[in-house]
């Protein structure tokens, strides 16, 4: 009975934490890159330029008939956004802005800067983007996460999940792709791949591949990773981490939640539904 209410309160804490980071509003930094090769000084038309650039990548980031994502140029300056194929225009922006707001930061007088959040990725550069599909690219391991069986068999499950996000992605107009497979009763694993939709199927074939194939490198046995590339990128956790979702969980045969989280509502009506069922109990 202790097991059994300590399973209970584990879920409702997982789910707790869940609709906080499904409410929250604040975007979440995940990396970034400084090529640190050329630099520009302060006060000069490449600063004016790169703040023109970034206004309008941010502006931009609110219309939802982008679709999150948008390439632009400002005279010698390229540079474009691609937020998470899940998330609504009002999240997008939220990120974007974040982005524009700490990549000059982290990155000071770089003519060249790369950085990473979960809902969104930004770039810029005085120099073409044709030849910077996977570098930089940057794996992310989260070493806390326990897989609960066979690491030969969970191995397998994930490689053959994010091989078929692949294939989805690729086939989507998006070319955003999501989807879960499960591990044990009581552990299911999620993943996303998702490249930039003006790419060809070829470019983001291969940009999947390199990201698909540096897993077993970077990540061997964790429970969950990201790999973020310039074109692509790919996730996968142990626990749902995407908007407007629709997640089963069990746990140990005893209960069930399922919640559907709305993130085109508002604060206060974003948990659409939350049912908890007990199973083989006496009310």
């Amino acid at each position: 009975m202790l097991a059994s209410n300590f399973c209970t309160t584990s879920l409702i804490l997982q789910l707790l934490c869940l609709l906080f980071h499904a409410t929250a509003s604040a975007a979440i930094y995940s990396a970034h890159f400084c090529t640190n090769q050329t630099f520009y000084a302060s006060d000069t038309k490449f600063q004016s330029n790169l703040n023109t650039l970034l206004s309008s990548l941010v502006s931009n980031s609110s219309l939802p008939s982008l679709n999150g994502f948008l390439r632009t140029s400002v005279d010698d300056i390229d540079g474009r956004f691609l937020c998470r194929g899940d998330v609504n225009a009002t999240v997008c922006h939220g990120c974007v802005a974040a982005a524009a707001a700490n990549i000059t930061r982290l990155c000071p007088n770089d003519t060249e800067s790369y950085i990473w959040y979960d809902e969104c990725m930004l770039i810029y550069s005085n120099s073409t983007f044709d030849n910077d599909d996977i570098v930089p690219g940057i794996p992310l391991n989260d070493e806390g996460s326990t897989v609960n069986t066979n690491h030969d068999h969970f191995n397998q499950l994930l490689s053959n999940l994010l091989n078929s996000l692949e294939g989805k992605a690729l086939e989507s107009e998006k070319k955003f792709a999501a989807g879960a497979v499960s591990v044990t009763s009581a552990q299911t694993l999620y993943g996303m791949a998702q490249c930039e939709p003006d790419s060809t199927s070829g470019r983001c074939e291969a940009c999947f591949g390199s990201a698909i194939s540096s897993i077993p490198n970077c990540c061997n046995g964790s429970g969950g990773a990201r790999v973020l590339l310039p074109l692509c990128s790919i996730r996968y956790q142990l626990y749902p981490f995407l908007y407007n979702s629709t997640m089963v969980i069990p746990s140990s045969g005893m209960h069930i939640i399922m919640y559907i989280i709305d993130y085109e509502s508002s604060p206060l009506t974003q948990v659409f539904l939350i049912v908890l069922k007990r199973f083989n109990s006496v009310h």
